[in-house]
């Protein structure tokens, strides 16, 4: 029978106390197999990053622990992949309920005392590591389901770096493996108030799925700029949305005026509806279904930030997901019919135009290096249209963008966006 170390971390990001706990307890105990399972949705709080990049810095963590032992490191990342919505805790039991394994999970002291007399069954075992400032009660000793082990890299915290980081304390990276510390900085991760936007726009959205639910209101999500490294509280947007049922009848401008006196911070906090008939059958009602497309939509939800009730995925709706060529396709049928003569386009449709243009070469990377559909970003494409043949129009946008939507300056360079286009047209 295999004996598995099980960690269950939230990791935000992954650090080497992280790391020390993992060695730790393999130095001290035997084991086959360890499996890092990176926190997924949670009933006590929410994780104000995407699943994408926490997908990301698991799979990093996973890599930097392998480096450093002989045993198996395995990534069980089913509660971030996109594939479940069940809670954190339901994907736990299901674990420690596979056959054939003996499983030892491995927790801090201060988690233990947590989790202790909520979900621990009498067959469970536990890997405690001690943590200064914390104290273990009189009579809670070790025996052969409790195991205590004294902690090895201690006085980090996931807060910590983040902090760091925010601050632009570069010694943060001294506290993560090398790779997650590249990545915190390739991606931006932490170094605005994202998490505490996000954390503050989250209870209001569950403070509108609670008073709404027995209404019509299905699920409700964070998407769009404060999701990506783009994300600047002084001048970004926050964008929000809901699946609701047909019936839904409280109104987007009701929920979005009341997200505004929530958030005066905010420089602007938009509210969306998508209408699940929309995502069933294709058919626009809402405003969103009617600018884009439904099935557009589709291709986008793994990328929103789940807040409340039910955690939709793709396969819970009828239509099917577009691949990048029929996305590409309908992005550019959507741009004929909005703005079918360029010389037309308006001052104020600029900005829609140019995000249009960017969405389209972000779909053509993703068609040609055949990778997995990712959240768009301002900065991300920039770098991956270098020498390709949406250059040109990623860098004009992104110059237009810059310029605060500069009308001369897309006037000037409007052959460059016609080029473009013809070329769609002939795909």
């Amino acid at each position: 029978m295999k004996k598995i170390l099980f960690y269950p971390i939230t990791g935000n990001p992954p650090h080497l106390g992280h790391a020390s706990a993992v060695l730790v307890a393999l130095n001290h105990l035997a084991f086959d197999e360890v499996w890092i399972m990176p926190s997924g949705k949670r009933m006590d709080k929410v994780v104000p990053i995407s699943d994408e990049n926490r997908m990301n810095l698991s799979s990093l963590f996973v890599e930097y622990l392998q480096s450093k032992t002989p045993v198996p490191i395995v990534h069980k990342s089913i509660g971030v992949d996109g594939t479940d919505d069940r809670f954190m805790y339901e994907h736990i039991i299901e674990l420690k309920s596979t056959p054939n394994v003996e499983i030892f999970q491995l927790v801090g002291v201060d988690g233990f005392m947590s989790i202790k007399d909520r979900v621990i069954g009498p067959d469970e075992r536990f890997v405690v590591i001690k943590r200064s400032g914390y104290e273990i009660p009189e009579g809670l000793v070790s025996n052969k389901n409790l195991i205590f082990l004294d902690e090895g890299v201690g006085g980090i915290s996931s807060t910590k770096v983040r902090e760091m980081v925010r601050n632009g304390d570069m010694s943060y990276k001294e506290l993560v493996p090398e790779k997650i510390g590249e990545y915190i900085e390739k991606q931006n991760l932490y170094k605005t108030d994202r998490d505490s936007v996000i954390l503050s726009v989250s209870k209001s959205l569950k403070q509108i799925y609670g008073a709404y639910s027995s209404r019509g209101i299905l699920a409700v999500y964070i998407w769009g700029s404060l999701l990506t490294p783009d994300f600047n509280l002084e001048s970004s947007d926050v964008d929000t949305i809901a699946i609701v049922e047909d019936n839904f009848d409280f109104s987007e401008k009701e929920a979005q005026k009341w997200l505004v006196s929530q958030h005066p911070e905010i420089k602007k906090i938009g509210f969306r509806l998508v209408y699940k008939s929309e995502l069933d059958m294709g058919v626009s009602k809402g405003v969103l279904g009617v600018i884009g497309n439904p099935a557009l939509l589709l291709l986008d939800l793994p990328t929103w930030h789940w807040v409340s009730g039910t955690r939709f995925t793709q396969k819970d709706f009828a239509l099917p997901v577009p691949s990048y060529t029929e996305a590409i396709k309908l992005r550019y049928q959507n741009t004929q019919e909005r703005w079918p003569d360029l010389n037309s386009v308006k001052p104020e449709q600029l900005q829609y135009l140019v995000k249009q243009m960017l969405r389209i070469a972000h779909l053509i990377h993703l068609e040609r290096e055949n990778l997995p559909y990712s959240l768009f970003s301002y900065s991300l494409i920039k770098e991956t249209s270098k020498g390709t043949s949406e250059a040109d129009i990623v860098d004009v946008c992104l110059k237009i963008k810059a310029s605060k939507w500069d009308y001369e300056l897309f006037k000037s360079n409007i052959d460059i966006f016609k080029k473009f286009i013809s070329a769609l047209s002939k795909r």
